[in-house]
């Protein structure tokens, strides 16, 4: 049966028997010159004729008005999704390397835009994975019902988690190849006091010269044990005396090396021989003014003393060793200041 195009009749149910709506728009113009604005109608397809409903006059209408009340319904739609508020976070996923209090201090700073502590729950819930989600899965409804409840709950769980993993790499705490020593200590002050935040100083200073000690290679701990340092700052002293002094020995005994190998002639034999005894005492003396040395204490320096006041070791000269009185001096039945022995060492260092 062919189709007919029909305008919209104010009609009811009842007057189209067996009709079947298609929601099909065909455009059509106005012929009245003052309206030129297309006009949209349903066809309809229709099968029993049923003349009084064509006879009923037609209700014609705009498209625009017609959707504007569902244009007006999606721009609200739009409008309520913009103002909603966002957070962009990392996934935390709660393994054994994540720092679990760094995370929570990213997340409440970027999360201080919202008011409502239920929003702050919902994406605290959201930005989970993986261990951390598996936990909070366990957890009962109670337990985290607020989202102070549940940071609480992550907080206990995931920091007493964080400690035991550092505990297990005390015994595996090692100085790299590439470390300096000022740098290793740093670090080793930095693991205890992060395992042990509530110990005393004395317990962390302790455990930190024992773990700083371990931590060097065999010759050099070989060397710095037996000295027994009451302080991580000694211990840390001790280790670059010797690898100093090892560096000096090392390029003494290259350059010897290099004399020997020398081919000098026979007739100046006792000339070469007086001259090479000559160059051998010089090595000696230089053996604790190599570069090495001093750009070692210089970084030490540097890194330990950049917070404290200048005068705390530029008047270091002016301390005295507490049994004899004197400046300077390589007595060790007296605490002489570190920073003094650092001061002396620098100095003579440079005005060699």
């Amino acid at each position: 049966m062919p189709k007919r195009n029909f305008t919209i009749y104010p009609c009811h149910h009842d007057d189209i028997s067996t009709g079947i709506i298609e929601k099909i728009f065909s455009g059509g113009t106005s012929q009245s010159k003052a309206d030129d604005t297309k006009r949209h109608r349903i066809v309809i397809v229709e099968e029993d004729k049923n003349p009084q409903f064509l006879q009923r006059q037609p209700q014609q209408f705009k498209l625009n008005e017609a959707i504007q009340p569902i244009a007006n319904k999606s721009n609200l739609t739009s409008q309520i999704k913009s103002n909603r508020p966002s957070i962009k976070m990392r996934i935390f996923t709660g393994s054994e390397d994540e720092d679990f209090d760094q995370w929570l201090n990213e997340f409440e700073a970027k999360s201080s835009i919202l008011n409502d502590e239920n929003q702050k729950l919902r994406f605290l819930k959201a930005f989970m994975g993986d261990r951390a989600k598996e936990y909070i899965n366990s957890l009962s409804s109670s337990q985290i019902d607020t989202y102070s409840k549940m940071k609480d709950e992550l907080k206990k769980f995931f920091q007493k988690s964080k400690l035991n993993y550092l505990y297990t790499q005390l015994p595996n705490f090692k100085k790299s190849n590439e470390e300096s020593l000022g740098l290793f200590a740093n670090r080793v002050e930095k693991l205890l006091k992060s395992i042990f935040p509530s110990a005393e100083k004395i317990a962390i200073e302790n455990m930190s010269v024992d773990c700083f000690i371990n931590g060097l290679d065999t010759e050099t701990r070989r060397m710095v044990r037996p000295r027994n340092p009451t302080s991580l700052r000694k211990a840390l002293l001790y280790a670059i005396e010797y690898e100093a002094e090892k560096s000096a020995q090392l390029k003494y005994r290259s350059l010897e090396k290099n004399m020997k190998e020398l081919k000098l002639p026979q007739a100046n034999s006792h000339l070469n021989e007086s001259f090479l005894e000559e160059l051998k005492n010089q090595f000696k003396k230089m053996k604790y003014q190599c570069d090495f040395y001093s750009k070692t204490i210089e970084n030490l320096l540097q890194e330990y003393f950049q917070k404290e006041s200048i005068d705390s070791y530029t008047n270091a000269s002016d301390r005295e060793c507490k049994s004899t009185k004197e400046n300077f001096h390589d007595c060790r039945n007296c605490e002489e200041p570190l920073e003094a022995k650092l001061y002396k060492f620098n100095r003579s260092s440079k005005h060699s």
